[in-house]
């Protein structure tokens, strides 16, 4: 059922699918995660054919087994397919708080579905007017993804700065994660020249502008922040072996 899209269309009551998701929540364990995602999509499909009592009921439910398993992506799911059943005047307060709660929570998980999917509706709750949902949704999931793409070859960038040359890169999470945890020891001027320089990808002149100073100091902070990495890089390989 819950291939068979988000809603099956605006203004119209799939009963096929309501039927096939009221047995899958009827089956399911009371906290096991597919019944919240059971629910908060039951609750969707029944946007033009139920109450908004029972609308909120289920929801509620939903809400509370995602939270109580305490999963960033199940909640940040649940919270996106109950936007459109509860966006009535009265609930407007409560649909923007859950839905930054929800895009929060995508950010967290990283995952490009859910981040577009709590993006829209975080932005028709701002105000935003949104004529082509579709065409919006794939410029969305578009600049997600290739903005991870960008941080992924920028973190891969400073490992290779990082690491010494006659090492054979590895690229492997631990040695990155491992880089960044070095970066935040770092003093805070140099950390944020770091930062600037290779997550956000400025230039040594727009780096010095945002922390105040001139493009040559803010090379100068990236070189001697570089040259701190690897040296306590090199010494905790060292001891590791």
């Amino acid at each position: 059922a819950n291939n068979r899209g988000w809603i099956s269309a605006i203004g119209a009551t799939d009963t096929d699918k309501i039927e096939i998701l009221e047995t899958v929540a009827a089956r399911l364990p009371s906290n096991h995660p597919d019944r919240a995602r059971a629910l908060a999509t039951l609750c969707a499909e029944r946007t033009y054919a139920s109450s908004l009592d029972e609308r909120e009921a289920l929801a509620a439910e939903a809400i509370h087994i995602a939270q109580s398993i305490g999963d960033d992506a199940i909640i940040a799911w649940v919270l996106s397919y109950i936007a459109l059943p509860l966006e009535v005047p009265a609930l407007f307060e409560q649909s923007r708080t859950r839905t930054a709660d929800g895009l929060v929570r995508a950010q967290r998980v990283g995952d490009p579905f859910l981040l577009a999917f709590a993006a829209i509706w975080r932005a028709i709750d701002a105000g935003k007017q949104i004529g082509q949902p579709d065409a919006w949704t794939f410029r969305t999931l578009y600049r997600i993804c290739m903005d991870e793409h960008r941080w992924r070859r920028r973190v891969r960038a400073l490992g290779e700065r990082l690491r010494p040359s006659a090492e054979a890169p590895e690229g492997d999470r631990t040695d990155l994660i491992a880089v960044w945890s070095a970066v935040e020891r770092l003093p805070e001027r140099q950390r944020l020249a770091i930062f600037l320089r290779y997550r956000a990808d400025l230039p040594f002149e727009e780096i010095g502008a945002t922390l105040g100073i001139a493009a040559v100091s803010a090379r100068s902070h990236v070189s001697r922040a570089l040259e701190t990495l690897r040296e306590r890089l090199s010494d905790e390989m060292e001891t590791n072996r």
